[in-house]
């Protein structure tokens, strides 16, 4: 059953999705503040497969990838497909759907694989997500809008 990513966490969501979910509203709505408070300063993100040869990066270099990504798209949305939980994991199944600068729309399907940890404070804390995402997607899409933003004059 989807759902929006709002509609997920309930007051009975343990602390673990509920971390994950805020981390993807934080990510669709650029809300930096609120992501900075649920990532670990030794966070990892990795954007697999690898064959998308791109680069393990910390928590400061995703938050600059992230930051740059989402300039490039407007009413970037989430659907939950699928939530799975184990000790100090998350396993979500999302769709994702946007507008682009360039006025195409941006759609994409991933597996967030969320590790999380609880501080001494108690509190829940993310300290990596693999980013599973559409390949065959992701590897046209992209070159294919960098065309785009090149021809409507676009330098970002």
């Amino acid at each position: 059953m989807s759902s929006r990513v709002t509609d997920v966490v309930s007051s009975n969501s343990s602390p673990q999705v509920q971390a994950a979910v805020q981390w993807l509203t934080a990510h669709a709505e650029s809300d930096f503040a609120t992501f900075e408070t649920l990532l670990t300063d030794d966070y990892v993100h990795s954007l697999i497969p690898r064959t998308l040869n791109t680069p393990v990066r910390n928590k400061e270099e995703h938050k600059s990838f992230l930051k740059a990504a989402l300039k490039t798209v407007k009413d970037f949305k989430f659907e939950v497909h699928e939530v799975i939980e184990g000790e100090n994991a998350v396993a979500i199944h999302v769709s994702s759907s946007a507008q682009t600068i360039t006025g195409y729309p941006y759609t994409n399907e991933y597996t967030m694989l969320f590790r999380l940890r609880k501080n001494a404070d108690g509190k829940i804390q993310i300290t990596g997500v693999k980013e599973f995402v559409d390949s065959l997607y992701t590897t046209n899409f992209f070159p294919a809008e960098r065309e785009r933003q090149k021809a409507a004059g676009i330098n970002l």
